[in-house]
């Protein structure tokens, strides 16, 4: 499935290894102070967490938004005036390298609670690595979910980025999302139940910086685990992002309308080659609560 995106997210990995196989081996062991070198300086990249955890007491509300696919054309303003998803979240660091944070999402009323933990940092490594994990509830009324549990879905990511010079960054991180129950549909008439899920996929995000006030941002995530019934395509984005203080803009087109991790890599049926995507925006608003400036989007 899936077999044509399969390659180039292969080569891009390959190149990415290969680079920071080459970064390790020129990396000087014996600098007894290394720098600590931020590869993102932003919580979100689209809709994929980065490796990036800000200074302690940091505080960020995000806001997440995803219009319809533009397959109506200008009978809904290119997806505009179609039912579109939110999500409002927020973020908190209270101890040095660990984020917390809760949201909701529009579509089933999806409430989350989440955690990141910066586990290396580049420069006292050759790569950034990260642990991301979240626990999401599916609070919409429906008569055929009995028991809370079924409710509940889960998802857990980690994350290997590096800077190349001070333009570009990349991150790789592989995934799992777990739902402990689903329907899926071959058809309008057929639906197949199944007690778990899970669902394994790798993600990529590039981010390429001409100023610290623009950048271009993209994302693919390529899903691994092959669904009898059904089956996602991968996620495809591409866009821009705006900084200005403490605010951090990102406008971009991508093909898939869900926007917690779990939902997106499972449920994603629309072809970005076949025109099927949407436009969607993230505004973040970074606050610092201790003595010094917080790195985020300052």
């Amino acid at each position: 499935m899936c077999t044509k995106y399969l390659r180039p997210s292969l080569l891009i990995l390959s190149v990415l290894l290969a680079c920071t196989t080459a970064f390790a081996q020129h990396h000087d062991s014996a600098t007894k102070h290394p720098e600590k070198i931020p590869v993102f300086e932003e919580l979100l990249l689209i809709d994929d967490q980065t490796v990036f955890v800000p200074q302690k007491k940091s505080f960020e509300i995000e806001l997440q938004q995803r219009f319809g696919t533009i397959t109506n054309g200008m009978e809904d303003l290119l997806g505009i005036f179609a039912p579109s998803n939110t999500r409002i979240g927020i973020y908190y660091v209270p101890a040095k390298n660990l984020m917390v944070g809760a949201g909701i999402t529009r579509k089933h009323l999806v409430l989350g609670l989440e955690a990141k933990y910066s586990l290396l940092k580049q420069g006292i490594s050759p790569v950034a690595v990260s642990y991301f994990v979240n626990g999401s509830m599916d609070m919409e009324e429906n008569e055929h979910v009995h028991e809370s549990s079924e409710r509940l879905s889960w998802f857990q990511q980690v994350m290997f980025a590096r800077e190349f010079g001070k333009c570009f960054s990349l991150q790789v991180a592989p995934s799992l999302s777990h739902f402990n129950r689903i329907e899926q549909s071959i058809d309008e008439t057929e639906v197949y139940d199944t007690s778990t899920v899970n669902h394994f996929a790798v993600s990529l995000l590039a981010q390429y910086r001409f100023s610290h006030a623009f950048s271009l941002v993209g994302e693919f995530d390529h899903p691994l685990t092959r669904h009898e019934v059904g089956g996602p395509l991968p996620n495809i984005s591409l866009g821009v992002q705006f900084v200005k203080g403490a605010y951090c803009f990102q406008l971009f087109a991508e093909n898939y309308y869900n926007i917690d991790a779990q939902s997106s890599n499972m449920f994603n049926r629309n072809d970005f080659s076949r025109g099927q995507f949407l436009i969607g925006f993230n505004l973040a608003r970074t606050w610092n609560f201790s003595k010094k400036r917080a790195a985020g989007c300052h």
